[in-house]
C-alpha cells in the first residue's frame, strides 16, 4: 500500500476527525444497516478550515467545516435534478444542525422566514417525493431546534438511547427538543457503523 500521507494528504487522524458521513451512511444503508439495500449518493456540502491551535503544548494546524452555501445549493439542485431524471430519490439526510443563526439560541417555532432559499429547495423536495430530514441540533435545548430541523418541510430527529441496565430508553441529553418542532427520535449514541479504516463506535 502507498504510504498513508500520499493518500491522506493532511493525514490520518484528520480522516478520522471528519468520518461523520460515513458513519451516518453505515447505518442507513451498511451491510447491518436499516436499508442494506439502498443505494447512497454522497453529496458535499461543507469545506475545510484550518486555523492555528495548540496540541500536546505544541503549536499545530486544527481543522474545521463550515457550510457553503453555494456548495449546498448545488448539491441540492443535484438531488432534484436525479429525482426529476427519474432516479429514485427518497430521502434526503442532513445530519448535521446549524446553531449559529439566531446568536445560537436554536428555534421555538417554525423557521422558513430565516432562509427563504433553503425553504424554497425544500419544498421542492417534498412536493417532488423527496423527504429532507435533519438531526434536531446537540445543543441541549429543550424547547428548540436548530437549521435546518427548524424549516416546515424538514422532518426533524432527535437523539435518543437505551439505557443497558433497565432497558428503557432515553433522551440524550446533548439532543434539542421540542413537542411542536421534532417529528420523531432515534437512536444518538453508541452506534457502530462505517468508517474508511474501520467500524467505529
Amino acid at each position: 500500500l502507498p504510504e498513508l500521507s500520499l493518500i491522506f494528504p493532511r493525514g490520518e487522524q484528520f480522516c478520522r476527525n471528519f468520518n461523520h458521513g460515513s458513519h451516518t451512511a453505515g447505518i442507513a444503508a451498511g451491510r447491518d444497516g436499516i436499508a442494506p439495500e439502498a443505494d447512497i449518493v454522497p453529496v458535499l456540502i461543507f469545506s475545510m478550515a484550518e486555523y492555528a491551535c495548540v496540541n500536546n503544548g505544541e503549536p499545530s494546524v486544527c481543522y474545521s467545516v463550515i457550510e457553503a452555501g453555494t456548495d449546498k445549493y448545488r448539491a441540492y439542485d443535484y438531488l432534484l435534478g436525479l429525482k426529476n431524471e427519474g432516479i429514485q430519490v427518497d430521502v434526503v439526510n442532513m445530519s448535521y444542525g446549524d446553531s449559529t443563526e439566531n446568536r445560537g439560541n436554536g428555534f421555538s417555532s417554525v423557521c422558513d422566514a430565516v432562509r427563504p432559499k433553503d425553504t424554497a429547495l425544500f419544498r421542492k423536495m417534498a412536493e417532488a417525493g423527496i423527504i429532507p430530514v435533519a438531526a434536531s441540533g446537540n445543543e441541549k435545548h429543550d424547547d428548540r431546534v436548530s437549521l435546518p430541523a427548524c424549516i416546515s418541510d424538514v422532518y426533524a430527529v432527535g437523539a435518543c438511547a437505551m439505557d443497558t441496565n433497565t432497558s428503557n430508553v432515553y433522551i440524550c441529553d446533548f439532543s434539542n427538543q421540542s413537542r411542536e418542532l421534532v417529528d420523531m427520535l432515534a437512536p444518538g449514541m453508541s452506534i457502530w457503523s462505517a468508517f474508511l479504516f474501520e467500524r467505529v463506535y
